[in-house]
């Protein structure tokens, strides 16, 4: 997901002006899944695409406790959309995949699990992270919850399709018998002034 008229390196300039910086975790999040789809070449692939848009990475030495540049993160998700052609569902599914290997997966796992915990944790959580923007919970009913993500400037790609699979994945591991639904309802790119999502649950 390019904007019109913009080559993938126009598109990584403008989002490398975006200031804010993410845990190194999110980035291996990345990585892993990349290997898993198209192994250790295609995160070569990755890799090489980054240095020739200038923006070096090197995942073996990315450390998951230090800060970095929060347009790496998305950045590395962007290239893999267009190096292997993959469409805005596998985005979707990544997002889905991420966390079960993150640190917050483990986190829920070490407490006792519910929607309504997982809904009064969720700026916590995002803390753990960022080091900009917020996760606001608005609301909160008998199926289905409201939140909303402040600040968050970097590519729609990401908050489109990325994070949508990444919340819905921690709804369903505390209702894992439901069916669960996402859908972004307000959207930065669309001109609002955040994006909010409602998940539902039947």
């Amino acid at each position: 997901m390019l904007k019109e008229g913009m080559s993938l390196k126009e598109t990584a300039d403008e989002i490398a002006s975006v200031k804010g910086n993410v845990k190194g975790d999110a980035i291996n999040l990345h990585a892993a899944y990349v290997r898993k789809m198209e192994g250790d070449d295609g995160l070569r692939k990755v890799e090489e695409k980054l240095k020739e848009l200038g923006y070096p990475l090197e995942f073996a030495k990315v450390n998951k406790f230090e800060w970095y540049p929060i347009y790496l993160a998305d950045l590395v998700i962007l290239v893999s959309k267009e190096v292997f052609n993959w469409s805005d569902e596998d985005i979707f599914r990544m997002g889905k995949e991420s966390v079960k290997h993150s640190f917050i997966f483990r986190l829920l796992l070490s407490h006792t699990l519910s929607v309504e915990k997982l809904f009064k944790s969720t700026s916590y959580m995002w803390k753990r992270y960022f080091d900009y923007g917020d996760i606001e919970p608005v609301k909160m009913e008998e199926d289905h919850i409201l939140v909303r993500m402040k600040e968050y400037k970097v590519h729609p790609l990401v908050c489109q399709h990325y994070y949508p699979g990444y919340f819905l994945t921690l709804v369903k591991i505390c209702l894992p018998d439901k069916k669960i639904t996402i859908k972004e309802t307000k959207c930065f790119f669309k001109g609002d002034p955040y994006h909010e999502y409602k998940i539902e649950w039947s």
